[in-house]
C-alpha cells in the first residue's frame, strides 16, 4: 500500500520535473533570442533570475526523485519490531477490593466536606 503510494508520488514528481524542464528550455531559448537586443537588459535580468529559480527547483525535484526511488527499491517493512515482548513474572489482576475501599473513603470524605461547606453557608446567612 505504501509502496503504491510512493510509486504514484514518484510519477507525479517526474511529470512536474518534465514540465519544469520544458519551461527552462523555453526561457533559455527566449533569453538567447533576446541577447541581440541591447535595450532589453531588464527583461534579460528577469529571465536569468527565473532560470536560476527553475534550476533550483529542478535540483530539488531530482533530490526528491532519488529519495522516492530509494524508498520504493528498499521495500522496508512498515512496522519494525524493536524488542520482543516478555511474559510478566507474576499475574497482574485488578485489585477490586482495594479500589472499591479507596473509592468509598474518598467519596465519604468528599461528601463530608460538601456537607460542612453547605452548613457553614447556612449559618452565615
Amino acid at each position: 500500500m505504501q509502496n503504491q503510494s510512493n510509486v504514484l508520488v514518484l510519477e507525479k514528481i517526474k511529470e512536474q520535473y518534465a514540465s519544469k524542464q520544458r519551461e527552462y528550455l523555453q526561457l533559455a531559448d527566449s533569453l538567447n533570442a533576446g541577447t541581440n537586443k541591447a535595450a532589453n537588459f531588464a527583461g534579460n535580468d528577469m529571465l536569468k533570475s527565473k532560470l536560476l529559480g527553475i534550476t533550483e527547483q529542478l535540483q530539488q525535484f531530482e533530490k526528491m526523485m532519488g529519495q522516492y526511488q530509494l524508498a520504493i527499491t528498499s521495500n522496508s517493512p512498515v512496522l519494525l519490531i524493536v524488542e520482543n515482548a516478555r511474559p510478566p513474572l507474576w499475574l497482574d489482576k485488578p485489585k477490586v477490593l482495594t479500589t472499591v475501599a479507596v473509592t468509598f473513603f474518598a467519596a465519604l470524605l468528599f461528601s463530608y466536606l460538601i456537607v460542612l461547606f453547605i452548613e457553614n453557608r447556612n449559618f452565615s446567612v
